[in-house]
């Protein structure tokens, strides 16, 4: 194998716990709540693991994160503890928009929506959007591209670090997942706060990429509200 066919890996990370300020168990999505005390120590957890070794000795060449609060604490976290000297927000990998569900909790969207607009059916139809939201259909379609951007951005043999959210790193490994003919449901992905995701990404290998593994809490900490509550 030349140099230049050498795959590429990136790292996810999806965001620490969160401190929405809303009952438990209620979505928030794409807005910009902040980390929780727990969350912050989440993110810098998560951080030392990444540093410590986590891409088979790939080097980490760059972070990017979502443009949210929440992930940017844990891009810069992942840069310093990597020295790379800056983590780059892309729009695309902004968690899913909840529309008029913000603030809900499964419960009363069910109860408001009914059951054919409820949490399950958003995670078995890609294509239902809840009202003022997104599909999954529509988080994959700026999702992928985004991820495309960090590929082309990093030389063959390196990794880049991406730290988002649960929707955005599902949604990656489920590209991956599928592009091996493994056809898991998205909502039967368990990515925990803080926890990191490796996909390698080859030029004669799936498109999808092929992965590594997923949702690798680090040994550290123990299961957050979010993780406990399902919210995000």
């Amino acid at each position: 194998m030349t140099a230049s066919q050498a795959p590429k890996r990136i790292v996810w990370v999806r965001h620490g716990e969160v401190n929405s300020g809303l009952k438990s168990g209620a979505v928030y999505g794409g807005a910009d709540v902040p980390l929780s005390t727990n969350g912050e120590a989440e993110a810098r957890a998560a951080a030392v693991m990444i540093a410590a070794g986590v891409t088979d000795g790939v080097p980490i060449a760059a972070v990017f994160c979502s443009p949210l609060a929440r992930a940017i604490y844990g891009a810069e976290a992942a840069a310093k503890a990597c020295g790379i000297t800056e983590a780059t927000p892309l729009e695309g990998f902004r968690e899913v928009g909840r529309g008029e569900w913000y603030g809900l909790t499964p419960a009363e969207i069910a109860a408001t929506y009914g059951e054919s607009a409820s949490m399950q059916t958003f995670v078995t139809d890609p294509a239902f959007r809840p009202p003022g939201g997104e599909s999954l259909d529509d988080v994959s379609a700026r999702v992928l591209p985004a991820r495309d951007t960090v590929l082309e951005a990093i030389e063959p043999g390196t990794a880049a670090v991406v730290v988002s959210h649960l929707f955005v790193t599902r949604t990656v490994v489920q590209d991956a997942l599928r592009a091996c003919g493994d056809t898991t449901a998205i909502g039967d992905i368990a990515i925990p706060t803080a926890s990191v995701s490796c996909i390698e990404y080859a030029a004669d290998g799936p498109t999808g990429g092929k992965v590594v593994f997923s949702g690798r809490k680090p040994e550290v900490l123990e299961a957050s509200v979010n993780d406990l509550t399902g919210a995000s």
